[in-house]
């Protein structure tokens, strides 16, 4: 009995107050009631007694669920309070056919004192409403602003859209929502839309997307480059979330790079021995920027070999920007090099060839041979 007792007066704590004792310190009392219940929201009531200290704030709290108190919830403050009863009417954050859980709540000497749960069944509620936002025009990864009235006060309470786009909302209050804009956005003009509790609204006017990069390439460390050459790229802005970061070689792209910082270590694609120039490009989502200046292209090239062709016996080739990657093939089978580098490699004849044959070179992936040599 002594155990059922002392585990009531503990749950009443939990319900009344955050942290201190409702029962010293002149904290008061609150009853909670809800009236008005309409398919345009409801009105919230609260009675105060036992209060000697002053009020600095007071209103409601309301969600689902009422494991959600009392961070996860929607509040509605109306600032400080003469300690008398109060209410609110509510025209928002309410969808219909749901039961909500409110409290009324009070903050007297710095601690937060709640009333009693009380349990309704929502008609609904009007549409939040925007009056505008800012700025109009705006590049990736940027926030706007956007004012209007009946806004979820949860992050998770509102549906930021742009046409059909969901972006992450950063700010939340009743009459205020902040968002940022994705980095992959794709388009030039938006719509831009707000969903709470089941309702829409949307802007009189269109957000428009500035097309330039705040990514930028700032240096590059060669002013050539060949084929599997690795590039110390020095960048602007680059996100934290690197997802949508590709890099283009005159159209090739490629996503596989290291970072350090705003340095990024990549390693050119198979270019085509016919380039004579390479323009970088840093590609973020639907954003683009291209480095101060082309790279020349270093052609691979094959210059001599000694040894005999006959099976076998071993061949040494000099070469000139030789890339250290790809694989080598004679008439479809797979050849390996050894002691490779950009100016040199060795391979032993196949048996069943000579005097002459010709010596492919492909990329690791599908695709024709970039170079041929025919040894005679």
């Amino acid at each position: 009995m002594r155990n059922f007792i002392f585990f009531s007066f503990l749950l009443i704590l939990t319900f009344c107050t955050d942290d201190k004792n409702v029962f010293t310190g002149g904290f008061p009392y609150l009853t909670t009631s809800v009236s008005g219940i309409t398919t345009e929201g409801a009105v919230f009531n609260a009675n105060i007694s036992g209060t000697t200290s002053p009020i600095t704030d007071q209103g409601f709290v309301w969600a689902q669920n009422i494991y959600s108190f009392p961070t996860n919830v929607e509040k509605r403050s109306l600032g400080v309070g003469d300690g008398g009863s109060f209410s609110s009417t509510i025209t928002s954050n309410l969808s219909a056919d749901l039961n909500y859980v409110v409290k009324a709540y009070v903050v007297v000497n710095g601690s937060t004192v709640y009333g009693e749960p009380v349990t309704f069944t929502s008609l609904g509620s009007k549409g939040p409403t925007i009056t505008d936002f800012n700025p109009k025009i705006a590049k990736a990864t940027e926030t706007v602003s956007v004012t209007g009235t009946g806004f979820s006060t949860l992050l998770t309470g509102n549906t930021i859209l742009l046409n059909q786009t969901t972006v992450n909302t950063i700010f939340a209050s009743e009459t205020l929502l902040k968002f940022s804009i994705p980095q992959n956005l794709v388009g030039t003009n938006f719509s831009l839309s707000v969903v709470t509790a089941g309702k829409r609204v949307t802007a009189a006017s269109l957000f428009q997307l500035d097309p330039t990069s705040p990514y930028q390439i700032v240096s590059i460390d060669k002013t050539s480059a060949g084929i599997c050459d690795n590039l110390q790229i020095v960048t602007t802005n680059i996100p934290t979330d690197i997802t949508y970061v590709t890099f283009s070689f005159n159209g090739l792209s490629t996503s596989s790079f290291a970072r350090n910082g705003d340095v990024l270590s990549v390693t050119t694609p198979f270019l085509p021995v016919t380039t004579t120039s390479i323009t970088v490009k840093l590609i973020v989502g639907s954003l683009q920027s291209t480095a101060p200046a082309a790279l020349t292209f270093n052609k691979p090239l094959i210059n001599s070999y000694t040894g005999s062709l006959t099976a076998g016996s071993s061949v040494s080739v000099t070469a000139q920007y030789f890339p250290a990657c790809g694989v080598a093939r004679i008439g479809g089978t797979s050849l390996t090099l050894l002691n490779v580098s950009t100016t040199h490699f060795d391979f032993v004849v196949p048996s069943g060839l000579g005097p002459s044959f010709n010596m492919d070179f492909y990329s690791n992936g599908n695709g024709g041979a970039f170079m041929t040599y025919n040894f005679h």
